[in-house]
């Protein structure tokens, strides 16, 4: 990767190592929590569905940082919204591990999303204080880490209630491992945030005035909904289509998140021969291409499987490609423009996968694989509108926003 000018080469390295064992921190500690679940009820004397209120606390927290964090960025640098982040993310996630009453555990939450938005945010974007150019391709092999993570995570906690008879444990490990990258981030020297050299044209007016902003905002919103969509109901779908036993469903549903995390390594390998806006479009088209072989597997789990794969590896690159373009389009006001995205993104992720959940359960498999194919051709429609809208910028606002690129 080429060198920024002024970040040696073993700046970069140390910032790829923070990037990296953060995001599989993030990952190994955020797939634990459904397998322990049953535990936290036991623990806090609750039901297994009111726990799951856990998760609208992580949520409402990890918006709320995003987008605090990104301006906090802006003054303090992503270095110490990072450590800040992942120290609140172990902090919260070992009060989850000892809490014994549910008020507990939404405070825990909320404090846990709140580290996590956080680290996500400073996670991603000490890449952006390091590599100028090329940072496809550090985006998206630091997110392969995440991967890694979320499919360690629940492996660690089945072999814990194996041994023990409880997942709790796999709780303090994730807090333990949320310390690592924060360690690591200690030592790391970036340069200073970009500022903007115009008076009048601060970092948040620059994002908020921007079409191109808004529009990856609202691709995320889909993506992130799409993503986590496709890998909580997978298992539902092949059972309500093609008869797939629940073991059987937990297997391919482990494919798709695993050809998830190989998209990344490809989209980190395709970053050096197809600039950002190229690969991002084919990744979107092959979603596209993923959403119309689920329509067509109509009760086949072998065309379904294949449609989750195709899916898996297309969804790959696209959040880190995204995340990189906007913070070379915005480079001053890189994190304020990123937070923006990321949340989004995160209410996203909160009420898309709840909508897909509602149709394939009461209207049918048929239906959930047509709202997939929709939200494939949706973010093809708005990524062909920021291109338009960039193109749109440059020639009457040549200083609102760069070009998209790597």
């Amino acid at each position: 990767m080429t060198n920024t000018p002024g970040v040696s080469g073993a700046v970069q390295r140390r910032a790829l190592l923070v990037s990296s064992t953060t995001l599989l921190a993030a990952g190994f500690y955020q797939s634990t929590l459904g397998p322990t679940l049953p535990d936290i009820a036991g623990s806090t004397s609750s039901d297994l569905a009111a726990v799951g209120v856990l998760f609208a606390a992580l949520f409402v927290g990890s918006m709320a940082s995003q987008l605090a964090a990104g301006v906090a960025s802006e003054r303090v640098g992503h270095r110490i919204v990072l450590i800040v982040g992942l120290l609140a993310a172990s902090l919260g996630v070992a009060s989850i591990a000892i809490s014994t009453s549910l008020a507990m555990v939404v405070v825990a939450g909320l404090v846990a999303g709140l580290g996590n938005g956080a680290l996500i945010l400073g996670g991603n974007l000490v890449i952006t204080d390091a590599f100028a150019e090329r940072r496809t391709g550090a985006f998206n092999l630091s997110n392969v880490f995440f991967g890694v993570g979320a499919i360690g995570g629940p492996a660690m906690a089945g072999a814990m209630v194996a041994t023990s008879g409880s997942a709790i444990p796999v709780l303090w490990i994730g807090a333990a491992v949320l310390l690592v990258p924060a360690g690591l981030a200690l030592g790391l020297r970036l340069p200073p945030p970009t500022r903007p050299t115009d008076r009048d044209a601060s970092p948040a007016r620059l994002v908020l005035l921007s079409p191109f902003l808004w529009l990856t905002g609202l691709l995320i919103f889909i993506y992130l909904g799409s993503e986590v969509g496709v890998g909580g109901w997978l298992s539902t779908f092949l059972g309500r289509s093609a008869g797939t036993s629940r073991d059987a469903g937990a297997l391919f549903t482990s494919g798709y998140w695993l050809a998830l995390t190989t998209g990344r390594v490809l989209g980190a390998g395709a970053s050096a021969r197809l600039e950002a806006p190229r690969l991002l479009t084919v990744c979107l088209l092959g979603t596209v291409v993923g959403g119309c072989l689920l329509v067509a597997s109509a009760g086949s789990e072998l065309i379904a499987a294949i449609a989750a794969l195709v899916l898996g590896v297309s969804f790959g690159p696209v959040y880190p490609t995204t995340i990189a373009l906007v913070t070379s389009t915005f480079r001053a006001g890189a994190s304020v423009a990123a937070g923006m995205v990321m949340a989004l993104g995160s209410l996203g992720g909160a009420l898309l996968p709840w909508l897909l959940g509602i149709i394939v359960v009461n209207v049918g498999p048929s239906a959930g694989a047509l709202l997939i194919l929709a939200f494939g051709v949706a973010m093809l429609g708005v990524w062909g509108l920021a291109l338009a809208a960039v193109s749109a910028s440059r020639g009457s606002h040549p200083r609102s926003a760069a070009a998209p690129s790597d």
